[in-house]
């Protein structure tokens, strides 16, 4: 005769009163289940920028610095994610825009790569 699984022996157990039907120890706290947060959390600047300026600035600033693999994963994440076309995002690498205001801000981030490093830091400007 086989023996039954461990769960069979603890109900045994328990029908003939040889266990204990509740834990030894009390938890120590109440366990609740997962509850979603009233509102959902997004980073502090979502607020003020929405998702394909965002995109443009970092298209932008990875065109000027030259980075290919920044290129690359901007370039998936704002075609795939952030809804942009292939024109937009040509526009964004180019820093420039259809929409005026996106246009600016990817124009003055990739103004912001071109900072002569050694001369602002003499200048007094941390880095």
């Amino acid at each position: 005769m086989t023996s039954p699984p461990a769960l069979g022996r603890s109900l045994t157990r328990l029908a003939r009163g040889s266990g204990s039907s509740r834990p030894s120890s009390p938890p120590s706290r109440r366990t609740r289940p997962f509850t979603r947060p009233s509102r959902p959390c997004k980073p502090p600047w979502a607020a003020v920028l929405d998702a394909k300026t965002r995109h443009s600035i970092a298209l932008a600033v990875s065109q000027a610095n030259d980075c290919d693999y920044c290129l690359a994963i901007h370039t998936y994440v704002s075609s795939e994610f952030g809804g942009m076309s292939n024109d937009d995002i040509d526009l964004s690498r180019a820093g420039t825009s259809v929409d005026p205001k996106r246009a600016a801000a990817a124009h003055f981030a990739q103004l912001q790569t071109d900072i002569d490093i050694p001369a602002a830091t003499s200048a007094g400007m941390p880095g």
